[in-house]
């Protein structure tokens, strides 16, 4: 039998303690909404990247494969509201601190040549 809010077009998913995630009904996910959903944070001069668990995968009807549920975005600095999305916890660990080590990048360069990119 459907529970309600199953037909909405897109599915709902809790992040497992394993780092795992399991497709849930919308009750449950929202029964389990002020779990915190902060992967990691990182400060690269005046960016804030950070990554978190979104639950929802809205663009599920129109693509194939996985389920896109980590977000990667920066706040701040050149690269404002930059994002990327991924579809485990081990790439958006790996994606985080790429971009991350990106951003140092690009500092680091900046500051050697004395200019600031904008």
């Amino acid at each position: 039998m459907a529970e309600p809010g199953d037909d909405v077009p897109f599915g709902h998913y809790l992040l497992q303690p394993d780092h795992t995630v399991k497709r849930v009904s919308l009750i449950e996910y929202l029964d389990n909404w002020a779990v915190d959903r902060l992967l990691f944070v990182t400060q690269v001069g005046d960016a804030s990247v950070s990554t978190i668990f979104l639950g929802i995968d809205p663009g599920e009807k129109f693509r194939r494969g996985a389920p896109l549920l980590f977000e990667t975005m920066i706040f701040g600095g050149r690269h404002d509201h930059f994002q990327m999305r991924w579809p485990s916890y081990d790439a958006a660990r790996i994606g985080h601190h790429q971009i991350v080590q990106n951003l140092q990048d690009n500092t680091r360069a900046e500051d050697e040549s004395g200019t600031k990119r904008t």
